[in-house]
């Protein structure tokens, strides 16, 4: 299909004009752009002392306009569970751009229903989970099953020959009846304009992949689908070893096996996704296998999300090695290996293998269980990553605490290379997005990451597919309130409003006393929960008695429900909005009656007369970290924080508890840092020291060595130890008050909409880099007077520290520095 498109590649669509700062953000008014076309934008900045600035510019293609022919394709088998596919674009002469789109149908729990190359390169793979298009007016909230990605593929189309396409797809385990199908369209726009499109259709060509990879279900929580493969029956592999040939051998030369695809299923309403592609990149390093007692081990060093290679030079036909893969070993042995055992048959002479899905370990192990072969000298094991895209230059982090240094790079790491296409609780074992993981992993990557895009594409799944503790669904309005303090837009509570409002559980679960109560059917109050509707206060393990008291009615509950109200009154306009601030204020009054000790100065655990006037540490954290307290009873509460310390929360609750005490002026730093660097078996030095682990795990007790909602260490570090507090949408307002204890230094850069905010700070100095349209209150400890950038300026006092208020960016993007006057 091919054709023009109308407009210029050099002509204005559409100029703003200038947008007066702080606001910093132009919305497009221009008419509707045309689809699967490339545009350009240019950014300049203005003063009125000193005219325009330089402009910086950057481009973008807009949703796929899918040809009449396209459609998800398949092998002629409709039973197959994997199916090779093969296209070629023809030869194009003068390729200014080509932009290929992606998509394949599957179940949510596999994240490579399909994987892509080009010219035999990787692309990647996907499409994870679906997503709901949201718009800026709130409109748009239906959910597609089925996402499609963007990559670039220019670089491709260089020396005008005929370029391969290969795909190969895997079909969904769980749905009924199964769903299969690998959706790919190539649009090739040439100099002048025109566009050909190349689309999955039955001109390409399909292999039925079944024997070869011998797929078979795991016994495993999550019921991955594994490969056994037998390296004889693999298509067209011919005699190189670091090549799979069927992916760039031409057509014609793929042989008799290979026959014309089956459309599978029509494109519908598949949508761009929000976040970017899963990228694929080979491990930084192979490991070579040592033998040991009967078998074969090697460590690749760390944990990380992907698979695993295998190549040799002088195979052995038909002995078959049996492949074990886990997070954890001990005595050279792989342990719980969450069901990733898998056979692997190899032919005769040189070959190489990749599995197609992906897992989560470190350590693998290999048994040779029929046959003879010296796996030790003669395979060589490599692996492949699965990551979504990170950059390693955004953020940074060191102190003159080792320790610290090493939990900081334990949860950045987590959050790195244990996330993929949505926040979960483990890809090694349940995959199950749920809205406690997100809201900890999803706010833990945002200190690391300025890429708020993965967040709203999770944000959206999870909304749309809940989970069932109540204080999880509770917790929907403020993973919308993430978004917009991260993005200065208020687009994820306009679209969901409505659900937004009832996942607060306010007015469905109150009852005569106005607060809500978790007896009223279907709910139950019981820990560990058994069932939908169930409750969790915290997780894993539960709170203490002497950390809070359980009854009908949760403090926890209360806290999350006005919290989440109030969040909806500021963002989700009209009706939802009123009715939200009327409700907060409902629900907060009887707390007030029932919950509030005023002998005490505390809120109980629940209604003070349930609870025998109990007001435990676990009410503390969650009221402060929902910022309901006023501030007397926060100071009561900021002072029963630090006395308890970081014991008895489980890594959930730790997520919390260092949240409100980031929030606190109680100390110069040090119950932040005992918290952060204690050894103690709740900790995670403990969890580096005594489990080798490189990931955070679910619990200080036991679970996956690989869970993100164990990453509160970055918001301890970020919030806490340097004392970055955003106090506005899109940081345009932000404080960095350092509360460093011990510590001679410490040195951060925290990545934001607006631009990095780099710290360096010391006990007498506060050095920050201020983006842009940003103001920041900057404060030292320990001084009566400032100096900002050497000169002597009013100072408010905040607790110990004396701040710098309204401080903007530096000529040229230079650091500000505040330092305490003699």
């Amino acid at each position: 299909m091919s054709t023009k498109q109308p407009v210029c590649p050099d002509a204005v669509i559409w100029d703003s004009g200038t947008v007066a700062s702080p606001t910093a953000l132009a919305a497009y008014g221009g008419a509707a752009l045309n689809g699967s076309a490339g545009y350009a934008w240019t950014v300049t900045t203005t003063s009125d002392a000193c005219g325009a600035s330089a402009a910086a510019t950057g481009s973008f293609v807009t949703a796929a306009a899918f040809a009449p022919n396209a459609s998800f394709i398949w092998h002629s088998n409709g039973k197959a569970a994997f199916a090779f596919l093969r296209g070629e674009v023809p030869a194009v002469e003068g390729v200014a751009r080509a932009t290929l789109y992606a998509s394949g149908l599957g179940d949510d729990f596999v994240l490579c229903s399909y994987k892509v190359w080009v010219a035999g390169e990787l692309l990647g793979c996907g499409p994870g989970r679906g997503e709901a298009p949201m718009a800026r007016d709130g409109t748009n909230a239906t959910f597609r099953t089925a996402a499609y990605d963007t990559y670039d593929v220019t670089r491709f189309f260089g020396d005008g020959g005929a370029v391969a396409v290969a795909a190969q797809g895997v079909a969904s385990k769980d749905a009924h009846p199964q769903v299969r199908g690998v959706l790919v369209q190539i649009d090739v726009v040439a100099g002048d304009g025109t566009t050909t499109s190349y689309a999955t259709d039955g001109s390409w060509l399909a292999f039925d992949a079944d024997a070869y990879l011998g797929p078979t279900l795991a016994k495993s929580w999550y019921k991955v689908r594994l490969e056994n493969a037998d390296a004889r029956l693999e298509p067209a592999f011919g005699a190189d070893a670091a090549a799979v040939r069927w992916r760039a051998a031409p057509l014609a030369s793929l042989g008799g096996n290979w026959t014309a695809a089956a459309p599978a299923a029509a494109v519908g309403a598949v949508a761009p996704k929000l976040a970017r592609p899963v990228r694929i990149v080979d491990a930084a390093a192979t490991v070579k296998l040592a033998a040991v007692d009967g078998h074969f081990f090697g460590d690749f060093g760390r944990e990380f999300e992907g698979g695993l290679t295998f190549a040799t030079a002088k195979g052995v036909d038909g002995v078959v090695l049996r492949v074990t893969t886990g997070e954890s070993a001990a005595n050279s042995t792989v342990g719980d290996a969450w069901g990733f055992v898998f056979n692997l048959t190899l032919r005769g002479g040189p070959m190489r293998y990749e599995t197609h899905q992906y897992m989560e370990f470190r350590y693998v192990q290999v048994d040779v269980l029929a046959g003879s072969f010296d796996v030790a000298t003669d395979l060589d094991v490599g692996a492949w990553t699965a990551e979504y895209p990170y950059d390693a230059a955004e953020s940074s982090f060191d102190s003159s605490d080792a320790t610290l240094d090493g939990v900081y790079e334990l949860a950045r790491w987590t959050v790195e290379a244990g996330v993929l296409d949505t926040f979960t609780d483990s890809n090694t074992r349940e995959r199950r997005p749920y809205e406690a993981d997100m809201l900890c992993a999803g706010t833990a990557r945002l200190w690391v990451q300025r890429d708020a895009a993965l967040l709203r594409h999770s944000v959206s799944y999870v909304l749309e597919a809940p989970t069932w503790p109540v204080e999880w669904l509770q917790m929907a309005p403020l993973l919308a309130w993430a978004d917009y303090m991260a993005t200065g837009e208020t687009v994820v509570a306009e679209t969901y409003a409505d659900l937004l409002r009832n996942d607060t559980r306010y007015p469905a679960d109150a009852d005569a006393t106005g607060l809500l109560s978790c007896s009223k059917p279907p709910n139950k109050c019981s820990s560990p929960p058994a069932g939908p509707g169930h409750h969790i206060v915290d997780w894993f393990p539960g709170p203490s008695g002497a950390m809070f008291r359980a009854s009908d009615h949760l403090s926890v509950d209360q806290a999350f429900a006005v919290a989440g109200l109030r969040k909806l009154a500021a963002t989700a306009g009209g009706a939802v909005a009123k009715a939200a601030a009327a409700d907060a204020d409902a629900l907060y009054a009887a707390m007030k009656t029932h919950m509030w000790n005023a002998s005490a100065n505390r809120y109980c655990d629940g209604a003070c007369a349930d609870v025998a006037g109990h007001a435990g540490v676990t009410t503390a954290a969650w009221f402060l970290y929902n910022g309901l307290l006023e501030p007397a009873a926060a100071a009561t509460a900021c002072a029963d924080v630090k006395a308890w310390g970081l014991e008895g929360f489980g890594s959930y609750g730790a997520f919390i508890y260092l949240s409100a005490l980031a929030a606190c002026d109680v100390d110069d730093g040090s119950a932040m840092l005992e918290a952060l660097t204690k050894c103690d078996a709740q900790s995670w030095c403990a969890e580096m020291r005594d489990f080798g682990a490189t990931m955070t795990r679910e619990s200080w007790a036991g679970g996956t060595y690989s869970h993100p909602w164990g990453t509160a260490a970055l918001v301890g570090v970020s919030a806490g130890v340097l004392g970055v507090a955003q106090t506005a949408p899109a940081w345009r307002n932000f404080t960095v008050k350092p509360k460093l204890g011990n510590l001679t230094f410490a040195n951060g850069v925290v990545p934001t909409v607006a631009g990095p905010v780099a710290v360096n700070a010391t006990p007498t100095a506060t050095a920050v880099v201020v983006p842009p349209n940003s103001r920041a209150t900057v404060c030292v400890a320990n001084a009566a007077r400032v100096l900002l950038d050497g000169v002597a300026v009013d100072a408010v006092a905040s607790g110990a520290h004396a701040c710098a208020v309204g401080v903007g960016s530096g000529r040229r993007g230079a650091a500000r520095v505040v330092a305490a006057a003699e």
